[in-house]
């Protein structure tokens, strides 16, 4: 049986090309001896390459990385495995990873992560349960069309109307998904990647619940096999994978040809 664990992840060649990369937050509980215990941000970066496969990438504390050039430095270490290229990339609200991945990959079109207005809407919401958060979320994010988001905004603005510092928080945010509508429903989803993402989350908080770890790699490790398995998994079908390759083929001809 072959080995799966985190150590494979983390040393393995990336592919060349990515139609797009992912960067989501988790918080585990850390032990360090060498510095302040307690819950610690972890980013943690998943990629999709052009066969349509979404792999593990890298993962990182947010305090490891403070600056904009930190984050560039990193990015050049993913360069170093291979990863010359990518296409579009969901990144959270944190300018300077957002700086350094467009220093780093002038052509990638960045999308910002439906995170920040989660996490909002679960602060200062009650909800039954999680799951009626991310259908709330989903709805702004992915609607089919410009006029269904607005549909969907317009009821958005009206359920939060009378919490005021709500739509101060968010309501920019969520205007500014409008500029995403120019990209077609295919694309946006794999982009935002939307059920993905979120039941990565929900398996991150499941293994990290109630447990200490001394080290990142300690965290890994426990997730390789969900990884692993995630990984062996077809998210799209052929045919309709294609279709969204053709469809950008004539923009980005220079970053999906040679790697076909």
């Amino acid at each position: 049986m072959k080995n799966r664990t985190g150590e494979i992840l983390r040393k393995r060649e990336l592919e060349r090309s990515y139609f797009a990369v992912y960067c989501m937050s988790t918080k585990i509980n850390m032990d360090d001896a060498n510095e302040e215990g307690g819950i610690k941000k972890l980013y943690v970066f998943f990629g999709c390459g052009l066969g349509g496969k979404k792999k593990y990438i890298s993962s990182v504390f947010e305090k490891e990385l403070s600056k904009t050039s930190d984050w560039y430095n990193y990015f050049q270490t993913l360069k170093k495995r291979g990863m010359e290229h990518v296409i579009y990339a969901l990144i959270p609200k944190e300018k300077e990873i957002r700086d350094a991945m467009k220093l780093a990959y002038p052509k990638v079109e960045i999308f910002a992560s439906c995170e920040n207005t989660i996490e909002k809407l679960e602060k200062y919401n009650t909800y039954k349960t999680k799951e009626e958060i991310y259908k709330e979320v989903r709805k702004l994010y992915m609607a089919k069309d410009e006029v269904e988001y607005e549909l969907n905004y317009k009821e958005f603005v009206e359920k939060y109307s009378k919490y005021q510092f709500i739509m101060e928080l968010l309501d920019g945010e969520i205007r500014s998904l409008r500029e995403n509508y120019r990209y077609s429903y295919e694309i946006r989803r794999i982009v935002y990647a939307y059920n993905y993402i979120i039941e990565m989350g929900k398996r991150f908080k499941r293994i990290s619940r109630h447990q200490v770890y001394r080290e990142k790699e300690e965290f890994i490790d426990q997730c390789a096999f969900f990884i692993h398995s995630s990984e062996a998994a077809m998210h799209y079908q052929k045919e309709e994978w294609a279709k969204v390759l053709n469809e950008i083929y004539e923009e980005k001809k220079d970053l999906i040809k040679p790697y076909l």
